[in-house]
C-alpha cells in the first residue's frame, strides 16, 4: 500500500522524526498535535485557545491527507500531570464514556468512565469513540481551572 506523509514544517518533526499525518490506503493517522502556529504556541495560559488551535491543526492535517473531521472514528488524548504542574488534575467528558489506559503501557483499558483524575507524575491515554452525533462538553473538576477557562465544547457530526 502507498504511504503518504504530511508535514506541517515544525522543527519537532525533523528533530524527532515523525509526520503530522500519515495516510496508508484509506486510513489516516494524525499524531503529536499541539497548539503551535507559525512556530509559536497559541493561547499561552488559555486552555480553550490552545484546544481550538490544536483542533484547527488536526483538521488541516486531515485535509492535506484527503480526509475531513467527519471521517474521524477514534480520538486518543494523552494526559500528563508531570511534577512541574498541579498536584492533582482531572478530565471529565459530558454525555459519553471513554477507555482509560494508565501510563499508556497496557493493551487493555483499565476503566470505562467519563472522569479521570491524576496526581503529579501520572500519565495515561483516553480513547474516545462517539456513537452519537451532537454537542459534547469537557472540563476539569477543579474550580480554579474552570475559572481560568479550562473547559470546552465540540460537536460530533455524521
Amino acid at each position: 500500500m502507498e504511504r503518504t506523509r504530511i508535514s506541517s514544517g515544525t522543527p519537532f518533526e525533523i528533530k524527532v522524526g515523525y509526520s503530522r499525518a500519515v495516510r496508508v490506503g484509506e486510513t489516516v493517522f494524525v499524531s503529536g498535535t499541539t497548539a503551535m502556529k507559525d512556530g509559536q504556541l497559541v493561547g499561552v495560559g488559555d486552555c480553550g485557545a490552545q484546544t481550538r488551535q490544536t483542533l484547527e491543526n488536526i483538521v488541516w492535517a486531515l485535509e492535506q491527507a484527503g480526509a475531513t473531521a467527519n471521517d474521524v472514528v477514534r480520538y486518543r488524548i494523552y494526559l500528563t500531570n508531570i511534577l512541574e504542574y498541579d498536584p492533582i488534575n482531572s478530565f471529565h467528558l459530558h454525555g459519553n464514556f471513554f477507555d482509560y489506559y494508565p501510563t499508556g503501557t497496557r493493551l487493555e483499558s483499565s476503566e470505562f468512565t467519563d472522569t479521570i483524575s491524576q496526581v503529579q507524575g501520572q500519565r495515561g491515554i483516553l480513547e474516545l469513540r462517539f456513537p452519537y452525533t451532537g454537542k459534547y462538553m469537557f472540563h476539569a473538576h477543579k474550580t480554579e481551572f474552570a475559572e481560568l477557562g479550562w473547559m470546552g465544547f465540540f460537536e460530533v457530526v455524521q
